[in-house]
């Protein structure tokens, strides 16, 4: 169930495209990730000049990889990861070589171990 009602015109596993990616448009990533596994992670693919959602996902399995291979179809979007509880998909992004795919200003306090947005990095 999705919160508006979208056109599905390609399913992709657990990602459903909604508007198929135009070359030299730019593309967000919005991830909300579950907490636990109780919850679901929703993720929103976001044009960011029309504003509207091009594609979605609602899932309980992990994502790392939905998520990299999404990105490069959208033309290498930038991923905006909840910063609560996507501690993990930034480490995995950053320890396999996918830190190019966060969004510019998302960091790790390397004395905290907490996300935070990086004040010197701005935009997309």
């Amino acid at each position: 169930m999705r919160l508006k009602e979208y056109e599905v015109i390609e399913n992709h596993g657990i990602f459903e495209i909604y508007t198929k990616p135009e070359e030299k448009r730019k593309y967000i990533i919005s991830v909300d990730p579950s907490e636990d596994g109780n919850d679901y992670t929703v993720i929103f693919v976001i044009d960011i000049a029309t504003k509207d959602v091009v594609a979605g996902a609602r899932t309980k399995v992990d994502i790392i990889d939905e998520l990299i291979a999404i990105s490069r179809y959208y033309n290498n979007a930038k991923i905006v990861v909840e910063k609560n509880r996507g501690f993990h998909i930034i480490v995995s992004f950053e320890k396999n070589g996918y830190e190019d795919l966060l969004a510019p200003n998302l960091k790790i306090n390397q004395k905290t171990g907490k996300i935070e947005i990086d004040e010197n990095k701005k935009g997309i």
